[in-house]
């Protein structure tokens, strides 16, 4: 069984989540309230997921996280948010280490299986997955991503522009793409016929190009690469392909709130759109 506790100053909120998650067989919601002096001592059953509602008024603030950690030692953050997003909240909630669910308006059964993910462990999905989840939402608001996180280091997509620290480096269009498609699969090798066809455009029978993307491997490495014998930023698996690292989050967070900052002065949007980190 999986037990949590809700916080939120909505009642119909906390209803509905409540009859959401208490209709599961091994999910149990112990306790609910407006604030955390609602929460604490009330049951004396644990809590494994303390799920946030994120329009709650003190949820811009990190202590109110860190006493969440403190009292509820062990359990999963899970937050729950409204479109648009507020960049304060979200922020804090994420710097604290909350697995970021999906809006008011997801299926039940994915509000249940995200519940679950969070409550045995597998709720601590990367930072960077969950902003890469979240740019179908910035898409709809019509917000452009301008920075992908590499690392420690950043593409600047306006500037075709790999920026390690205070030093810019121009980048040509292919290697720019070849960049892109890697920080899209981060921590995922991509084999030279996926190469072929998502950056090459060229079908991935065209082993006699595999040559070409060494070359282009090898340049860019010699552009960016601190130490090009030793790579940081453009890996390979041997067998397997290359890949990039997934972003650090102080990188990766900073790289994608102006876009969060952008929505925040947008109306709701009239259909749903997923937040999803989970799949």
């Amino acid at each position: 069984m999986i037990y949590l506790r809700l916080v939120s100053q909505r009642k119909d909120r906390r209803t509905w989540l409540e009859s959401v998650l208490n209709g599961a067989p091994d999910l149990q919601v112990v306790c609910s309230g407006n604030d955390l002096d609602d929460i604490v001592g009330r049951s004396p059953l644990g809590a494994d997921v303390i799920v946030v509602d994120l329009e709650h008024p003190q949820a811009a603030e990190s202590r109110f996280w860190s006493a969440l950690h403190l009292y509820f030692a062990g359990a999963r953050m899970m937050a729950m948010t409204d479109t648009p997003i507020n960049p304060a909240r979200l922020e804090a909630a994420l710097q604290a280490g909350a697995c970021y669910m999906l809006d008011w308006c997801e299926p039940v059964e994915r509000v249940q299986r995200a519940a679950r993910a969070a409550g045995s462990g597998a709720g601590f999905v990367p930072l960077s997955n969950v902003l890469m989840a979240m740019t179908a939402y910035f898409d709809a608001c019509g917000v452009t991503i301008r920075q992908v996180c590499i690392g420690d280091a950043v593409l600047d997509l306006r500037r075709s522009a790999f920026v390690r620290g205070s030093e810019v480096i121009l980048l040509t269009k292919l290697e720019q793409d070849l960049l892109v498609y890697l920080s899209d699969h981060a921590g995922r090798p991509a084999s030279a016929a996926a190469l072929l066809q998502a950056v090459w455009h060229q079908s991935p029978e065209s082993t006699h190009l595999n040559e070409q993307i060494k070359s282009t491997i090898k340049r860019l490495r010699q552009k960016i690469e601190p130490d090009p014998a030793r790579p940081r930023y453009l890996l390979n698996r041997h067998g397997l392909g290359y890949y990039v690292p997934v972003a650090t989050p102080a990188r990766a967070l900073s790289a994608v709130m102006p876009a969060v900052q952008q929505t925040a002065t947008k109306p709701p949007l009239n259909s749903h759109v997923a937040i999803n980190a989970w799949s």
